[in-house]
């Protein structure tokens, strides 16, 4: 076969199928990823700094049968010449460049090759199993610029990253299927092409697909044209508009055999003139006179394989006032042509947001869509499905930062894991509680305007939420969102605050320290001095309002002593950290944990709740946890437990249950098991 990019025609690739032989693996960044090329004395890994991406075009040719799993590709590359040297250093794994193929040319005018430069004739090419080094005989000037082009040979590998692999058994012939996905992120683009992986580099992206007719592509973009390929009958080119400037792990393109009834003059409408469209392999999921608006122009659509179709019908429906609700919240559009939906049958995460080509797993049943689904609770059930959850693993000592420094691009996904990804956004919902909805949504506003095009990191983004906080006065002028989060994001754990009364007087206090399940030797050894900038809220019986999530004040990691204030005097329950929007476990005084027991008891079965159900729950998830690290006595949980006997509510059965079932666990063979009899907490 024969291929080349528009612009690089003399640069032909041939190689026929036979010999082809025979890689997934979006706000707050939660991991600094230090990548490739050599180690300096702390062992880190620097990046190569001399060239930065301009724009690249791709073809990608990927044979998706049994004994062939491979894809065909070229690369045009267009690169600035930052720093004078003598090498380009390109992320590459388990992709085999054409040595003969490899081409740099200086870049003469706008899209005009000029001079090639020689490479070294010793050693051209050095491969190792992270990069491709290209070595030049010539020096790259600083201040031009080079096209670097090159074919390759890729894996189509089942290993769920790169560019892969991924089957279904059709379910009316049994046959198993195949189809070819990408899951870039986090620093797998390496494994579809020779690519700057990495988030800090912003280019654009111009991609080619090559497919059987029978097959459909899809990409970041709108298609712009399919032509035949010459030599290759039953095969064609789908060639993608540009993208705009991205990071290449939020690339993506997929070749399939999703099929959809309607042609594309019938597209259904979203927003206002946004086609819109819900496909699968063998049926339409929506008829033109149900169109729908989503904004102005843009094709919306939802793919999936025929028998999992009944599966998507649901994303169909909420996918338009989700977008509209999240342009109206960030007061910023969404700027894509395009926008596809794919459900897959294997992902390694449950959804990839690649920009105009969202990816996800045909098992990911999880939504969060208050905004069209108000009557499921469901940001009233974040803290038990959430943060309840994630509280177990960020107490134990083996727990991580948020944000980490990674030196080694092996072990990134080894980090994406349930406290940089639950933790994050509960700090995120922290932080929109503290400041207040509109200032958050302003600040984001600030940001994505100032970066929408360009690279940021997560102090960015800090700055412009403290610029709209102090502009809103909703943070004091002498605190910054960066100030208060790195407290949260660059060290491990959370606090429990502890609020001791004196009800005589009136004067409360509170406290922090390091929420630990288990205090180890290092902790023993070590005492407990992390401290975090915290919010507290609190409501109490004088006026229970559960409703304000503002700060009343902040504690202080650099307080030694509690913060003390006065409040009224007398026999009167307190709740702090209203909602469960901080990310804080509390503990109180024995007679406010029996006030609030005796309040429970007093409401249960009532038509009038003054602690609603979320709170319960929260309380009754704190009381059990801070029993099981020795901070409780466990009759004040049980006790707070018997409260559930006329609570009809889910939330706080679900929590109670959660740590009846851990006590049922632990005492299943002690010689106090047969006393133990959960049931009978609830039947006496």
């Amino acid at each position: 076969m024969c291929f080349s990019s528009p612009a690089t025609s003399h640069i032909p690739i041939n190689m026929a199928p036979s010999v082809i032989f025979v890689l997934v693996v979006c706000s707050l960044t939660p991991i600094l990823i230090h990548a490739a090329r050599s180690e300096d004395s702390d062992g880190r890994v620097k990046l190569p700094s001399h060239l930065y991406p301009i724009h690249y075009r791709v073809r990608l040719m990927p044979f998706i049968w049994p004994g062939n799993f491979t894809t065909a590709g070229e690369l045009d590359l267009l690169v600035d010449c930052l720093h004078s040297a003598h090498n380009v250093t390109l992320y590459a794994k388990e992709i085999d460049v054409l040595d003969d193929s490899v081409h740099i040319f200086l870049q003469d005018g706008e899209n005009h090759l000029g001079k090639e430069i020689p490479l070294d004739p010793h050693e051209k090419l050095e491969v190792n199993s992270k990069e491709l080094i290209i070595k030049t005989a010539e020096e790259l000037k600083a201040g031009s610029k080079y096209r670097i082009q090159m074919q390759f040979i890729a894996l189509l590998n089942d290993h769920l990253e790169g560019f892969y692999r991924s089957s279904y058994e059709d379910a009316a012939t049994g046959e198993t299927r195949w189809i070819a996905v990408t899951q870039l992120a986090p620093l797998d683009a390496r494994r579809s092409f020779p690519c700057f992986d990495g988030r800090e580099f912003k280019a654009t992206f111009e991609f080619s697909l090559a497919r059987t007719l029978n097959m459909t592509s899809l990409s970041n973009m709108p298609l712009d044209r399919s032509e035949p390929i010459e030599g290759m009958p039953g095969w064609a080119w789908d060639h993608y508009q540009t993208t705009p400037p991205m990071s290449v792990s939020l690339a993506a393109y997929l070749v399939f055999d999703f099929e959809h009834l309607r042609k594309a003059d019938e597209a259904e409408k979203i927003n206002a003139g946004v086609p819109f469209k819900v496909w699968s392999r063998s049926d339409h999921l929506r008829k033109a006179d149900e169109a729908e608006k989503i904004n102005a122009g843009v094709p919306f659509k939802v793919w999936s394989r025929s028998d999992v179709i009944n599966q998507t019908k649901y994303a169909g429906a909420i996918t338009p006032p989700i977008l509209q609700y999240y342009e109206k919240f960030f007061n910023y559009p969404y700027t894509l042509p395009k926008l596809d939906l794919v459900a897959v049958p294997e992902l390694i995460f449950t959804t990839m947001e690649n920009w105009g080509l969202i990816v996800f797993s045909e098992h990911d049943g999880e939504l969060r869509i208050d905004h069209v689904e108000p009557t499921w609770r469901l940001s009233e059930q974040f803290p038990f499905n959430e943060i309840q959850n994630i509280f177990f693993l960020d107490a134990l000592e083996s727990s991580h930062p948020v944000h980490m420094e990674i030196f080694d691009p092996e072990t990134v996904k080894d980090k994406f894991g349930s406290i940089s990804a639950i933790k994050g956004a509960s700090l995120f919902r922290m932080l929109n509680h503290s400041l207040g909805e509109n200032t958050f949504r302003g600040g984001l506003t600030l940001y994505y305007k100032a970066y929408s095009n360009a690279c940021a990191d997560k102090d960015d983004l800090w700055q412009s939420l403290t610029t709209q906080a102090h502009m809103d006065g909703s943070l004091p002028s002498n605190m910054t969102v960066k100030e208060v989060i790195d407290t949260w994001i660059l060290q491990p754990g959370f606090p429990v605050v502890t609020v001791e009364r004196n009800y005589e007087s009136g004067l409360t206090s509170f406290s922090q320290e390091r929420f630990l399940l288990y205090k180890g030797e290092h902790t023993t050894k070590t005492g407990n001095s992390t401290r975090w900038w915290v919010p507290i809220t609190y409501t109490s019986q004088d006026n229970a309002d559960f409703t304000n999530t503002r700060p009343s004040f902040w504690l202080s990691p650099n307080e030694e002593q509690p913060y003390s204030m006065l409040q009224s005097p007398g026999e009167k329950w307190i709740i702090v950290n209203i909602q469960e929007t901080g990310y804080y476990r509390v503990n109180y005084d024995a007679r406010n944990w029996k006030l609030l027991t005796d309040q429970l008891r007093s409401q249960a079965g009532a038509k009038e709740q003054v602690i609603p159900p979320s709170a319960r729950s929260q309380l009754l998830d704190d009381a059990f946890n801070l029993a099981r690290s020795g901070l409780l006595p466990y009759s004040t949980a049980l006790d707070l437990c018997l409260t559930l006997r006329d609570d009809t509510d889910y939330l706080p059965w679900a929590s109670t249950y959660r740590a009846l079932s851990f006590l049922d666990e632990m005492l299943t063979n002690s010689p106090i098991y047969d006393d133990f009899k959960v049931r009978n907490i609830f039947l006496s």
